[in-house]
This record gives structure tokens, sequence and C-alpha cells, in this order.
């Protein structure tokens, strides 16, 4: 996508989600008050610093329905912006729909999930975005996600508004992320690589480990007491 494409959709969801400038006291209280004006009630969403993220305002019609909109601040627009590793920014919506999702619920905890991911979490949201472009259309991250239970909701892994939490983006490239591998598993790799087991299933909670042979079974001497995990066993 172009440089004017992409201008034109960073304009497009600003507007979406009514970004407004946020650079000062004076800038949020007239933000405010343009809300007031259409019949609003806004309430400020700030980080425990004091720092203003978002506005959320509610509003009931005659016939008690309720309206909620979510305004974003400017700087934090910048910033998903900043940590959407793509060039086209293909997403920053999901992200936005992420922040704003939270905060409509009005709830304490989900109010704060929303501040620590534009406060704290939008590098960890690049980083798992990175790799999941990376990684989306190969077919052993297909594999990896569908047989993964903890996603077992997304039926299209490489639909990233499937996704409906940053910690279940990391569940599904978290397979990909390039580790310092402990011991152990690099002892269970180099059996896989030598064709002596089979690791069908390795998600961040579980690792499904086949030995094939007596020697890769013994792997786990150490780590538990069957009697197939010890050398010179006749069980295997």
């Amino acid at each position: 996508m172009d440089k004017i494409n992409v201008k034109d959709r960073l304009t497009y969801l600003a507007e979406t989600f009514d970004v407004f400038e946020c650079d000062g006291e004076e800038s949020v209280n007239k933000k405010i008050e343009s809300l007031v004006k259409e019949g609003y009630t806004p309430k400020v969403i700030s980080s425990r610093t004091g720092v203003v993220l978002a506005i959320l305002s509610v509003k009931v019609n005659d016939k008690e329905r309720i309206t909620q909109t979510i305004s974003v601040c400017s700087s934090v627009f910048a910033d998903m912006i900043s940590a959407d590793p793509t060039d086209n920014k293909m997403y920053l919506q999901w992200m936005l729909n992420l922040f704003v999702r939270l905060l409509k619920t009005n709830k304490d905890e989900d109010v704060e999930i929303a501040t620590r991911l534009v406060v704290e979490d939008l590098p960890q949201a690049n980083k798992y975005l990175s790799v999941f472009e990376d990684n989306k259309r190969k077919r052993k991250f297909k594999e990896l996600c569908k047989g993964s239970y903890v996603l077992k909701h997304v039926s299209d892994p490489t639909d990233i508004n499937q996704y409906k939490s940053l910690s279940q983006l990391f569940d599904a490239v978290d397979p990909f992320i390039e580790k310092e591998p402990s011991a152990l598993e690099r002892t269970l790799q180099k059996f896989v690589d030598i064709g002596q087991a089979e690791i069908p299933v390795r998600d961040r909670k579980f690792t499904l480990f086949v030995p094939k042979t007596t020697e890769a079974n013994v792997a786990f001497e150490d780590f538990a007491n069957w009697c197939t995990a010890r050398k010179g066993n006749g069980m295997f």
C-alpha cells in the first residue's frame, strides 16, 4: 500500500475512533465541552500517573436507550501507529478495537487491562504482531493453532480479528518466538531432529513430546520417576 492509502487509512481510523488532541488540560477540556454539547456525559480515562488516555461518553435518549462512545487520545493513537510493525498499518484497527472494547465494559478490571495495554504492553504487541505477520501464512502456524486448546475458538488463525486479547495472540505466536532453549528443550529438539521423537503440539502452556526410542524416552530421567524414563529399563 502506498503512502497516500496509508494516510487515508489513518485519517479514517482517527475519525472512526474520535481521536482528539490531548497535549494539555485546555485541549482535553475543550473536547469534554464539545461532548457535553452533544448530550453526552463524559468520563476521562487516565493512567495511574494522571496521563489522559481516552474519554468514555454516555448518552441516554428519550427511549432510555444508552449510547456509548470512546474518544481516543492522540498520543495513544500515535503510540499504536508506532507499535504496528506493518508498512500499511494493517493491525492498527485491531489494537484500537481491543482498547475500546475493554473500556466500554466500564468494569474496573477491564479498564485496568486497557490502560496497561497502551501504557506498558505496546512493545509486546509490536513483537507479537511482527511474529504473527511473519508466520501466519505458514502451514505449521495454522496446524499449531488448530491443535491448541486455548485457541479452540479461533476458526481462522490467520485472521487477526479473531484474537480477542494480546494474551490470545501470544498463545498463537509463542512457538515462533525465538527463545534461549533450556537444556531439556535442546535435548528434546535433538531427538526430533534425528527422527527419534515427534512434537506434534507445542504452545504457550503445553508441549507434547512423543518418543520413538528408548534413548529419547530417558530424556526425562531427571524429571520423572517413570520406569520407562530410566536408563537400561526393559519396559519401553
